[in-house]
């Protein structure tokens, strides 16, 4: 997720996965091809476990590959939060005064325990926390992202 926009009005945050979503569709692709190669020249097993391979990587990119949109405005006092997926999109919307500050929440793999990963959060004034995003990553743009918030909720002066 990165900073689009910044006024003194309006924070426009967004995620769009394209290399994630284009290197998913060609590993797709190639299992495709492989497989129906392998299925043309008699060898059904092998295909069948190329199908699979094909149909893990469908649910990678329907779980994985989604597009996020946080907007911050304070003209109308909103933060909308807006996902889509292949399956249609869903937004939210609550009261700017609702989110107390923005943090960087952190996890860890269950491959490799000494692996931070770290995704924003929004925490509401009743506690309750609010991902940004549905996934972890590396990296320091998470913080700096979570900076950024936390500076344009600062009130303004004037």
């Amino acid at each position: 997720m990165k900073v689009i926009e910044r006024t003194p009005d309006r924070l426009f945050l967004r995620t769009r996965p394209l290399a994630r979503g284009l290197g998913l569709i060609a590993g797709m692709l190639i299992f495709a091809g492989i497989g129906v190669n392998k299925l043309f020249n008699g060898q059904p097993a092998e295909a069948g476990k190329l199908a699979i391979l094909f149909a893990a990587f469908a649910l990678l990119f329907v779980f994985f590959v989604r597009q996020e949109v946080v907007i911050f405005d304070r003209t109308l006092a909103t933060v909308t939060l807006c996902s889509k997926t292949v399956f249609g999109a869903k937004a939210t919307t609550l009261r700017l005064d609702q989110i107390q500050h923005a943090k960087v929440e952190e996890g860890s793999s269950s491959a490799d325990l000494t692996k931070a990963f770290f995704r924003p959060i929004l925490v509401r004034t009743d506690g309750t926390v609010l991902p940004l995003t549905g996934i972890y990553e590396t990296g320091t743009r998470p913080k700096a992202l979570v900076l950024s918030i936390n500076t344009w909720l600062k009130p303004r002066k004037g």
